[in-house]
């Protein structure tokens, strides 16, 4: 709105009102909208660095295609809408997407049916030859409703479905990997090969969001639709099979699979590192094993997986800060887990930038030095602390992708991104990469390595 128009505007609403206390709180309300709006559909400083795109630029619909009636979907106030019974049928990305991490804002009416189309052909039914994710407040079982997707996979938990009221889904489509996340609630969680509803269900298409799918006055609107390309992150290291220790292209193996060349380890220290059916089977009895070479910048694959007999205890929570939760009395709050031990992944020859193995309810992946370091920044401690917990049951497989460059890393625990780029301030240059003793039997194999310029 431009300033002189306000201007003029509120001079007739003091005439009107004759209330000065009137007037600024008019005023107050102005500012207050219009900065809402100016940070609408708009990409953070850090956003960019950690590789986010617009999908919806705020003003029309450059880059999407409708895929029905072209004045089903419109633009206003800086949202896509769509109303009941208008003939949208779906809004399709111009470009397909393979691995992704999709945020998407929406709201919807009361009683009202939408969603989100993943990895869809062109032609067809996008909620049968692709994936949909479910946006609705009609009253549905969980394969049905908001945040399922639809039809495949049950929500659990339920998400809030309320109308008339924003919220959020974080979608990872990460190789066979699909996660969603309602209002930061993970709600699915499921493996393509798993789920045989999911089996055959394409690997990329394209991205879309449905029109308003019930009877008229309903409506939905979606806003701040951002895009993270795994593919152009990482190439197909998402959804890559190949046989056990043997490197993907262009990575070499910093394990043989035969024996501990390239690690430093005596005759006492082989007793408890031990390499069998090419696997490191560590008695957790000895001390960390560290590469011989030095690295400085490089992306670094590690499958590991607990060998010991989990026992159930005590935990304590961490918040997105990085901080504890703390319970009303002040006290540290602590949540049950199935606990197999701890261990981890020093990087450029520093246990403070340990890639965290652990069974606490954050999950692994989290930066420990740096996290509960408090002379760091609190940016720097929330960007250490796992965004959510991936881990696989103990017992079975993990695998770490973790992308060292300058100051920064990166982390995918079982294709999902748990540390975006995170600042670790005066980590070492160069310097070699260990496998963490912390007192616990933990078994490692796939450890693959690339150089980076």
């Amino acid at each position: 709105m431009e300033m002189r128009k306000v201007y003029g505007w509120v001079i007739m609403m003091a005439l009107f009102c004759g209330s000065i206390l009137t007037v600024l709180s008019i005023l107050l309300g102005i500012a207050t909208s219009v900065r809402a709006q100016e940070q609408l559909n708009q990409l953070t400083e850090e956003e960019k660095r950690q590789g986010w795109t617009l999908l919806f630029n705020g003003r029309d619909l450059s880059g999407w295609v409708v895929m029905g009636n072209k004045e089903g979907f419109y633009v206003k106030d800086g949202v896509i809408r769509s109303e009941g019974g208008k003939g949208g049928y779906w809004l399709r990305s111009e470009k397909e997407y393979g691995d992704f991490i999709l945020k998407v804002e929406w709201r919807v009416s009361p009683r009202g049916n939408s969603g989100v189309f993943l990895r869809c052909p062109e032609k067809g039914n996008p909620w049968e030859t692709g994936m949909e994710v479910q946006i609705t407040n009609e009253p549905r079982d969980d394969l049905h409703c908001t945040g399922s997707l639809y039809g495949l996979v049950p929500v659990n938990p339920r998400p809030d479905e309320s109308a008339d009221k924003w919220h959020q889904f974080e979608i990872h489509c990460a190789g066979k990997r699909i996660v969603v996340l309602a209002d930061g609630v993970k709600c699915v969680d499921a493996h393509m090969d798993k789920v045989p509803a999911l089996k055959n269900k394409p690997m990329n298409g394209y991205i879309g969001l449905q029109d308003s799918h019930a009877p008229a006055p309903s409506y939905i609107e979606f806003r701040n639709i951002k895009l993270k390309d795994l593919n152009a992150l990482l190439g197909d290291l998402l959804r890559i099979e190949l046989p056990d220790n043997v490197p993907p292209p262009g990575f070499k193996a910093l394990f043989n699979g035969k024996d501990l060349t390239g690690w430093k380890v005596d005759d006492e220290g082989k007793k408890h590192w031990v390499v069998k059916d090419g696997v490191i089977d560590y008695d957790g009895k000895w001390r960390d094993l560290w590469t011989e070479e030095a690295f400085s910048d490089f992306i670094l694959i590690v499958d590991w997986r607990w060998s010991g007999k989990p026992t159930e205890m005590e935990r304590p929570v961490i918040l997105p800060s990085g901080e504890y939760a703390k319970t009303p009395d002040g006290k540290i709050m602590t949540k049950k887990v199935l606990d197999a031990g701890d261990s981890g992944i020093y990087l450029r020859g520093s246990s403070k930038s340990q890639i965290n193995i652990w069974c606490w309810p954050c999950g692994s992946g989290e930066i420990y030095g740096y996290r509960t370091d408090p002379k760091q920044p609190p940016s720097v401690r929330a960007s250490a602390t796992p965004r959510l917990n991936a881990d696989n049951p103990i017992g079975e497989w993990n695998r770490f992708i973790i992308i060292m460059r300058g100051e920064h890393v990166t982390v995918f625990l079982n294709n999902i991104e748990v540390i975006s780029n995170a600042w670790l301030p005066g980590v070492p240059k160069s310097g070699p990469i260990a496998l963490q003793h912390h007192g616990s039997p933990i078994q490692f194999k796939n450890i693959f390595i690339k150089e980076l310029p």
